[in-house]
């Protein structure tokens, strides 16, 4: 793919996730009145990206606002 292009280089996997700081979830809680609480729960959630990572395994992992 790259050499049909005519780049070269080193191809990669990248994986970016912009995660919801449990503290502004319990700061503003009514933002999220309609969902099962559950999945609020900060274990649920951390088990969840970590099943995506997981998965598809990239090469490089990034991170936001945990």
């Amino acid at each position: 793919m790259y050499e049909e292009r005519g780049h070269q280089g080193l191809p990669f996997s990248l994986m970016s996730y912009n995660v919801l700081a449990q503290e502004l979830l319990v700061d503003n809680k009514y933002l999220y009145r309609n969902h099962p609480t559950q999945v609020l729960n900060w274990d649920y959630r951390k088990k969840k990206l970590l099943e995506e990572f997981s998965a598809h395994q990239p090469d490089v992992s990034s991170v936001q606002h945990i």
